[in-house]
């Protein structure tokens, strides 16, 4: 399961779309299939419940009519008077001539031969009465011919029962196989004019006339005692089992059931069948389906391969690709948008190559200073030795505080320094200005004591105070301060502000100074490390969101915030 769970998360995304559809289109459809296969058999089942119903209704209705017919024909025998006075003379033993025998069986046997003959629902009628005479035709016969005589003597009233035919003796059913039954015998006990039984009538009804269906073997009579318990006589019914439909209505004359079987192999087969042609079509609409959705997500997705294509080369290292208009949909965004992302990229590898560029520059010509610095410490040393021994005491200050600004020039680490490393060097750089250009600038400060060990760039701040002093004090006459701040302005950053009340700058020129320095304009060749060095720098070590800026007001006072990460 964990296979096939990994071999679907690998498998592109266009086939895990064909894979989707194909499984939201055959779920329902076998759903489908289902419900159809379910919906149809019972239907099915409830036609042929219908057809069944109706065929042993019909067959009850025909089985009543020549019962009727059978019954009616009965009564007129049994109250024939021509039949009783000819009874009679056999019963009361008198003697019949030939000549009233054979207008008997004028007047009389042949008019029952031609209800025989003419009605299709009386198979035969035999008479059998007891004494000795002349037997007449195939109607009138001795009692003793009869098989059963118990039979005879027990008969009291009318009764039907079931039995074959052998052209002259009925078998009744309990001598026979149900399903060999051909005749329906109706028999009833004579009784002459005297009130006594001579003998039986027996009409017999052919079941091919009735119930054409009784010779098959899905249709039989079935006796009450054999018959399930539990149901009504006088409905008919139909019993569902999986592989048949059994019809039964009770017949009350003949107090049986007629029973009649439908299989439903030929309906099973026959669902069966459609269904699978069903499932044929569905496979074959499945998979043109599944062709068109690849033909289309081909098509779709074609732009979305060429995308991906381009980030993989992109991966790889190719910064030149570019990825051609794909119109306005989604694809199209993607694709400008990588686009834009390429050039980005390209613009900050520019970047950070003239950055590294710049950094490796400015190392090596802090390095050639430095190189240059301890020599110009040696001589100056020596200077300030003789000045002392001269008495020349301003001097020797002057070159204590040019030797600190030396000395600090030249330490290993050009990075990174301590801020209170950085205000002692402004501190001398202060002093050496006022004694070379006769200033009397004050340097105040305001430093909150827990920032004074935090790490800045070197060099950071003199370049904020040698403007100051080049520009903000140079029309200035008298005594003049210079306030340095530095304090915490959020939980992670700190800002050192440069404020000088000199002369201030107009909202130009604070715009095109700024834009200088943030690179937005050219500037004009360096002359030593100035403010767009500095400002290189804090971005390069610290990032974008830190730097310096510069508010000015004319004729009033130059403020310049460098903002570090605390």
């Amino acid at each position: 399961m964990n296979n096939l769970i990994e071999w679907a998360t690998l498998l592109k995304i266009r086939y895990k779309i064909i894979f989707i559809n194909t499984f939201i289109l055959i779920i329902p459809l076998i759903g489908v299939i289902f419900a159809f296969s379910r919906l149809h058999k019972s239907f099915e089942i409830e036609q042929e419940t219908i057809s069944l119903e109706t065929n042993l209704t019909r067959i009850s209705e025909n089985l009543n009519l020549s019962q009727q017919i059978a019954q009616m024909t009965m009564q007129s025998i049994l109250l024939d008077n021509t039949l009783k006075q000819y009874v009679q003379k056999i019963t009361d033993n008198q003697v019949i001539s030939l000549q009233e025998t054979m207008t008997f069986n004028t007047a009389y046997i042949s008019s029952i031969d031609r209800i025989v003959y003419a009605n299709p629902y009386i198979h035969d009628i035999k008479i059998y009465i007891e004494g000795e005479f002349l037997e007449i035709g195939t109607r009138l016969y001795n009692a003793s011919r009869y098989k059963n005589q118990d039979y005879i003597s027990n008969l009291k009233e009318s009764v039907w029962n079931f039995g074959v035919s052998n052209n002259f003796e009925y078998y009744r059913r309990e001598d026979v196989d149900i399903f060999d039954v051909d005749i329906i015998i109706l028999t009833a006990p004579y009784i002459d004019m005297s009130r006594k039984q001579v003998g039986i009538v027996e009409i017999s009804i052919p079941t091919q006339y009735v119930i054409q269906e009784i010779n098959n073997e899905n249709m039989f009579f079935l006796g009450e005692s054999q018959f399930l318990n539990g149901f009504d006589l006088n409905q008919l019914g139909v019993i569902q089992t999986p592989d048949a439909l059994i019809g039964y209505v009770y017949i009350e004359e003949l107090n049986d059931f007629i029973v009649k079987v439908n299989s439903l192999d030929f309906m099973n087969k026959k669902i069966s069948k459609m269904a699978n042609i069903i499932l044929v079509l569905i496979c074959v609409l499945v998979i043109i389906v599944t062709l068109v959705i690849n033909k289309t997500t081909t098509i779709l997705f074609k732009n979305f391969y060429e995308i991906l294509d381009a980030i993989k080369n992109i991966q790889q290292g190719n910064f030149d690709i570019r990825l051609r208009d794909f119109g306005q949909g989604e694809m199209g965004e993607l694709g400008e948008s990588i686009n834009i992302l390429v050039d980005n990229i390209d613009s900050l590898m520019e970047d950070i190559v003239a950055r590294e560029l710049m950094v490796k520059d400015s190392e090596i010509k802090a390095l050639q200073n430095q190189i240059n610095a301890h020599f110009i410490y040696n001589v100056l040393e020596a200077i300030k030795m003789k000045a002392e021994i001269e008495g020349v005491y301003e001097v020797s200050d002057s070159l204590t505080h040019l030797g600190k600004l030396l000395r600090y020039s030249i330490k290993t680490d050009f990075c990174k320094v301590k801020l209170y490393e950085e205000i002692n060097y402004i501190e001398s750089y202060i002093s050496l200005m006022n004694f070379r250009h006769d200033y009397d600038i004050t340097l105040q400060l305001q430093i909150s004591p827990e920032i004074l060990n935090k790490e800045i760039p070197k060099m950071s701040i003199q370049p904020l105070v040698e403007n100051a002093l080049l520009h903000g004090f140079s029309q200035l006459d008298g005594k003049s301060s210079l306030y340095i701040v530095c304090k915490e302005d959020s939980p992670t950053s700190f800002t050192i502000e440069v404020l000088d009340f000199g002369c201030g700058m107009s909202n130009e020129t604070v715009d095109i100074l700024n834009q200088r320095i943030n690179g937005k304009i050219l500037s004009h060749k360096d002359r030593g490390i100035g403010l767009k060095n500095v400002q290189d720098r804090i971005k390069i070590l610290f990032g974008e969101e830190y730097g310096l800026n510069i508010k000015s007001q004319q004729d009033s006072f130059t403020k310049v915030i460098l903002r570090l990460p605390l």
